[in-house]
């Protein structure tokens, strides 16, 4: 008719089952193609591709790891499927693959079992009445997507069973010549997921890296960051259970369940980027939980350290809480954010304010301590805050603009 069309969307939900998904995408495009063969290069959208239709419905899956890690799941079965495996003949565009999932809990009817990103508090008990948030794993597990790169890469599996429960996506990252902030990355990410079974376990992993590894003498060394997400590790959900489920989390619990909303990581050395190149192989070893994600980040250290955080905000949350968000600096091989905090004013001496656990996400609620909240009733005085950022070779960027706010 003369028409155009751009691209194809539809929305095809899991039933409970990854595989779901899969599969009813899969029949959709290819009927597609057999009645409309004109349209086999047109963009195709599955973007609501969500594990279970229905948001509002209360599943304890939602609520921990098992959410996390099988959003995981449907992105590497798709990437796997569609886009790694195709035979040219049988090329479409499989474009988007998203979730909706940006709705906010019926407080207090439910807290984490909705199909949500975060879980809210509405605090009727403080003066004013505040709202508390918390990041569910789901939300969490998305800094950890963020990281992939734009080509992938080829990943066989042995396992010593048919496991259909583990599986990878691994990618490569070629960074931009004129860009001394950018540089070679390798990503591995690997998943344990049974859907929303309540199955759990453990699974040794042997992982090896061949003639995957760009870096040579020249390029310098290359940083390696491991990172993991299970419900043992990173489930704000059992931290609130285990606490009787209050709908007014104190102070205390509120701290203990931000303590593990983000991925845990740790750095696994710096490697000589010749001895990479050498024996271009990479062997690494660990156990993984089920449900759980895990991934690997080798980067290749980059010309400059971490630019300069901007675009520092404030917002009081209560007269003792402080929300700090700042604009992302353009580092992907990120270690953390530092939050400096100061009582004495805007050229006072600054403290740090996030724990040591990594913050590789650009928000962070700040409770103050009794004795600083004393102080600054005491004295008037502004809170001051400044933000830095550490890359994988443990270098500091120049800490932010200081930006104050009055409690």
């Amino acid at each position: 008719t003369g028409v155009r069309v751009d691209f194809i969307s539809f929305h095809h939900k899991g039933k409970g089952s990854s595989d779901v998904i899969l599969q009813t995408s899969n029949d959709t495009i290819y009927k597609i193609r057999r009645m409309f063969p004109q349209l086999a290069h047109v963009d195709i959208y599955n973007d609501e591709a969500d594990p279970l239709v229905g948001w509002s419905k209360l599943e304890d899956w939602r609520g921990d790891v098992r959410y996390a890690s099988m959003v995981v799941k449907v992105i590497a079965e798709h990437q796997n499927t569609f886009m790694n495996t195709q035979k040219k003949s049988d090329f479409f565009r499989f474009s988007l693959l998203s979730n909706d999932n940006g709705f906010m809990n019926w407080d207090p009817l439910s807290h984490f079992n909705e199909r949500t990103l975060t879980t809210r508090f509405r605090m009727n008990l403080t003066q004013p009445r505040s709202v508390e948030m918390i990041k569910k794993p789901v939300l969490s597990v998305m800094s950890l997507l963020a990281l992939l790169g734009e080509k992938q890469l080829l990943a066989s599996w042995k396992p010593n069973s048919e496991d259909s429960t583990l599986g990878s996506l691994s990618t490569l990252h070629t960074p931009n010549a004129s860009d001394p902030n950018d540089s070679w990355e390798v990503v591995i990410l690997i998943y344990s997921s049974d859907d929303t079974s309540e199955s759990s376990g453990v699974a040794h992993i042997d992982l090896h890296v061949v003639n995957a590894l760009p870096f040579d003498r020249a390029n310098g060394a290359a940083n390696m960051q491991f990172y993991q997400m299970d419900n043992d590790l990173t489930n704000p959900h059992d931290v609130w259970s285990d606490a009787e489920s209050p709908n007014y989390p104190s102070k205390d619990l509120l701290a203990q369940m931000r303590n593990c909303q983000e991925p845990l990581s740790r750095g696994l050395g710096v490697a000589d980027g010749s001895k990479l190149e050498a024996g271009r192989r990479l062997d690494l070893s660990f156990e993984l939980n089920m449900p759980g994600v895990a991934l690997v980040h080798i980067c290749q250290a980059a010309v400059n350290p971490p630019e300069q955080v901007t675009g520092l905000w404030l917002h009081n949350v209560t007269s003792s809480e402080v929300l700090v968000v700042w604009h992302g600096v353009n580092v992907r091989c990120l270690a953390t954010y530092q939050v400096l905090f100061s009582t004495d004013g805007e050229t006072g001496t600054y403290t740090q304010a996030n724990s040591q656990l990594p913050l590789i996400s650009s928000s962070y609620i700040h409770a103050l301590s009794a004795e600083s909240s004393d102080k600054l009733a005491t004295t008037g005085a502004t809170l001051s805050y400044r933000v830095v950022a550490i890359d994988y070779s443990a270098r500091k960027g120049p800490a932010s603009d200081p930006v104050s706010i009055a409690l």
